[in-house]
Order: structure tokens, then sequence, then C-alpha cells
């Protein structure tokens, strides 16, 4: 259930605490009978010391105050009050018998809100009470009003801000890349000259990587969306996140099927998780803890307006989808809660900070809303609020592919020199249901391909490695079964690749860096051609 806290720190559905100040134990009793049978919560106390004591300790939603008392009468434990920044907004209504209009006229120049003379009247009593704390809920909701406005502002001129110089970035890098492609071409075929162009590309394709991610922050990255299990997604892409996570620490997940429904683009999805982990695993700062992934259905009620992201954003009165990634770290300062979400904003390391931006852009283009729950030195919790979808999940060919049967005994042959890479992919293959035989280079695969070659019915092999490349890797694992299946894998696109190709063709092409849901899709391709 969520829980909003005012400005005294009650919760806001708590009855209102009032401190009742009188040195006359029959008027405290009348006092805090009258207030009790309306539904406050009356603290009563004897004395004006008392009072500044119990108010310094726990401060209340008001004060009813007696002037006429011992050792510290009211005008002093007001004046007090008022003279302390924690305490000074809290409203002061004077309860006196004094009925003169100078007294009357030195407690309103002391800071009280009002002035009631005894004998008093129960309803009079009741009736400016209840005025001044409408009064001061009032106040609390235009300054939060307020509040949520500037961060609006700001958050809208942020998003100006980063679309006009994402596209003007666009247009400069894509003048830098077109002429260092044009380049290579015109430029004799040096080695040096080569290596220098293809850095020079490298830089700016990473440099058009940020204008990509400060475009997504924007929102204006929406991509075609279907309906999806979130958490069948989730867990279809756990070994994908599994993978990145250091071994100081514990990663769990919690995705049930069936999960709730959503309109989802799966690779900006991906994106969004994996950003969301990498801010978890930074905020552990090296430290041993658990990274926890979960999926699951909340009301609109379940969802705290307290830090919530964007600030425009509200949920409709409907079940939402909840995807919540908490940590335990360090957890996120008060004073930084307004701008995790800004971009190159970090606590962690100087020079980075488009995760959580980048994270809340695909969340807006998602009609979803992101809510942080944070405390020092405990961790943080982040929530990622989907409206719920009515759309039934349709059955693509890519996940008709994937529900199809393993066969008993298949086994694929990965080829890959970078370990992660080749441990990852092999991670998931055998969650899928395949076995796996991995080889750190091509002269290795085809050792094992001779000796298991009546086991191993797909082979997938990255293109640029040491020793024997891609190509003639395929050319001598073809020379032992010529119709073995082939997908192959590289960093640049398909045609560069298949330009000037051997007579040796893979059967399938996987780009880098492609997704899990790529690689499950063409391994079940392959067998599924296999066993036509």
């Amino acid at each position: 259930m969520a829980y909003g806290v005012g400005a005294s720190g009650q919760e806001a559905d708590a009855a209102p605490d009032i401190v009742v100040v009188d040195d006359n134990t029959d008027n405290l009793r009348v006092l805090s009978g009258i207030l009790k049978n309306k539904g406050y919560a009356p603290r009563p106390v004897s004395s004006g010391r008392m009072a500044l004591n119990a108010i310094s300790a726990k401060p209340p939603d008001m004060v009813l105050l007696d002037i006429m008392m011992p050792e510290t009468d009211g005008f002093n434990v007001c004046r007090q009050l008022k003279a302390d920044e924690y305490t000074r907004d809290i409203p002061v209504i004077f309860i006196s018998a004094l009925d003169e209009l100078e007294e009357k006229l030195k407690a309103f120049a002391m800071g009280g809100v009002d002035y009631i003379t005894k004998p008093f009247q129960e309803a009079e009593v009741l009736a400016r009470i209840e005025t001044h704390l409408a009064l001061v809920r009032a106040k609390e909701a235009l300054q939060q009003s307020e509040i949520r406005n500037r961060r609006l502002k700001k958050s809208e001129s942020l998003v100006r801000m980063a679309g006009a110089i994402a596209h003007q970035f666009n247009n400069h890098l894509h003048a830098v890349l077109g002429n260092l492609e044009m380049a290579q071409i015109y430029l004799p075929d040096e080695e040096k000259t080569a290596r220098t162009i293809s850095a020079a590309i490298e830089s700016a394709q990473k440099a058009a990587k940020v204008s990509r991610l400060m475009l997504t922050y924007t929102g204006q990255t929406e991509g075609e969306k279907a309906a999806m299990d979130l958490a069948d997604f989730c867990r279809m892409n756990l070994p994908l996140f599994k993978a990145d996570m250091p071994e100081h620490i514990v990663f769990e997940a919690s995705c049930s099927s069936p999960g709730p429904v959503i309109m989802g683009n799966a690779p900006l999805l991906e994106q969004l998780v994996s950003q969301l982990l990498a801010n978890a695993k930074e905020a552990m700062a090296g430290r041993p803890g658990k990274i926890h992934l979960a999926v699951k259905t909340v009301s609109s009620g379940d969802i705290a307006d307290l830090h919530r992201f964007p600030v425009n954003w509200r949920p409709v009165d409907a079940p939402h989808a909840c995807l919540s990634v908490s940590d335990q770290g360090k957890g996120i300062a008060e004073k930084d809660m307004e701008n995790i979400f800004d971009p190159f904003f970090s606590t962690h390391f100087p020079g980075r900070g488009l995760g959580l931006p980048v994270a809340l852009g695909i969340a807006s283009a998602h009609g979803a809303g992101m809510a942080v729950e944070s405390m020092r030195g405990k961790g943080s919790v982040f929530r990622v609020f989907f409206p719920v979808s009515r759309e039934e999940i349709q059955a693509s060919e890519e996940s008709a592919l994937r529900q199809q049967p393993v066969a008993k005994g298949s086994m694929v042959l990965v080829v890959e020199d970078e370990e992660f890479v080749r441990n990852l992919i092999a991670d998931f293959l055998e969650q899928t249901g395949y076995r796996v035989m991995a080889a750190s280079c091509g002269e290795e695969a085809v050792e094992m391909f001779s000796r298991h070659k009546n086991d191993i019915q797909c082979v997938i092999t990255d293109f640029a490695m040491p020793g024997m490349n891609g190509w003639e890797t395929i050319a001598s694992l073809r020379s032992i079964s010529p119709d073995i299946y082939v997908i192959l894998s590289s960093g640049f696109d398909e045609a560069r690749v298949m330009e000037g190709a051997s007579d040796h063709l893979p059967q399938g092409f996987l780009r880098k860096p492609y997704n899990l849901k790529a690689l499950a899709h063409a391994v079940s391709k392959g067998f599924a051609a296999i066993h036509l």
C-alpha cells in the first residue's frame, strides 16, 4: 500500500497530532476529550518547558497554547518555536482567559495564527482548528505543486536541449562517417592508413551511439510494439543479464509465468532493464550483496506519489505491470533524488550518467512511469509501471520456432575467440535445451568437429578471429561435412561481410551485437531447416 508523508513526518491518513499546553489539568482533560472525540490525536502537557521538549522530540501538526503558566509562559514558548527552523511553521493557536486587546495583538505578533478566549465554546474551538489545519494542507499542496511545476519545466527544457543537440550531432556525425568511408575507398590500401581510418570510424560510431541514447532519453525512439508477457520476456533474457554480473553480486529474479501483458518493444525493454541493472551494480560500489529483478501486477493505488518520474506522469485507474530492480548499495541522498534522471548526472563516476535518463526515456515511450525508493546505506528500488494491455500475445514466427521442442541430442558448436561472449552464447543455448561444445578459435573448432561430426548439427562461428577467420573455418568444416548448417556472426553488416565471399556461404547470419531473441530465432530456424 502506498503512503504519503506530511511535513511533520505523519502519514497522510493518520489522525492530526495536536499538542495541548495548559497548567490547569481540568482544561487539559476537557480539551483533550473534545479533540479525541473528533478524531484528533491530542498530546496534553502541563508546562511550557514540557511543551518545548515534546514538540522538539516529535513536531506536531498544531499547538494549542495557554498563556499564563509558571516558569515559561505561552508567549515565551511561541517565541522559541518560531525561532527554530524545524518548528517555525507549526500553527500555534493561543487559548487564554486574557481578553485584553493588547494581549491578543502580542499573541499575533509572536507568530500565533489565532486566539481563543476562555471560557471557550467546543464548536468554536473545533471550527478554528479545522480551518487552520486546512490552511496548512492547502499551503503544503501549493508548495508540492510549485515543486512539480519547477521539475516539469526543467524536464521539458532538458528534453528540448537533448533533442536539439542529438539531431545536430547526428547530422555532423553522418558527414564525418560518410567522408571517412569514402576516404577508405579513395586512399591507397596501406595498412597504417586503413587502421587509422578504421579507428576514426569506430570512434565516430561510438559518438553516434551517445547521440542515439540522447534521443532515447527524449522519448523519441519508440519502435514497433507488440503484446508481450513481461515476466516471460525477463526470464528469457536472464542469461544475458546474469552474464554481466560480477562474482561478488548475487543476482536473483522473481518472474513467475504467466505474467502481466504489456505493449512493448523487446530491444528497447532489454536496454531499459540492462540500464537499471548497470545502475544497481554501480551502486554496490564493489561490495558484496544482492540485486533482485522482479515482475508483478499492482493496482494504481499501490503506486506512491513520492519520487515519481516523469513529473507529469499519472497512473491510470487500472492494473499496472510493475518491473522492479532493487539493490543493497549505498542508496541515494534526498538532495540528489530530483536530479538522478538528468542527462550526465551521476553520483558514481564522473563523465557517466546516461543510463537512468535512457531508462526513463524508454519507459516514457511505453506510456510507463517510474518510482524510486531509497535509504542511505540500505539500497534503492527502481520500479517501472507499465499499463497492462488487453491485447492477446500473437504467436509470431520467432515465438513459434522457440516453442518447437528441441530434439534430444541436438548439439551446437560455438566458435568465438572472446571468452565472455562464448560463455554467454553457450549458457543461453544450454538453458534453452541444446547441448553445446565451445571452441576459442577456428583450428580448435575443426579439431572438435572432426571428432564429433555425427553429433554436431549446427555451428555458430565468429567472422574475425585470430588464426583461421570465419570463411576459412566454414571451408574446413564443409570439407568434413558439406551439409553442416552454419550461422556466421560479425560486427560488420551482412552485405559487407559477404563481399567477395567464398563458395561456402553460411545459411544464417547474426550481426553483433545481437540479442538473445535473435540468437534463439537463428538457431531454432536452423534446426527447423535441418529436420525438414
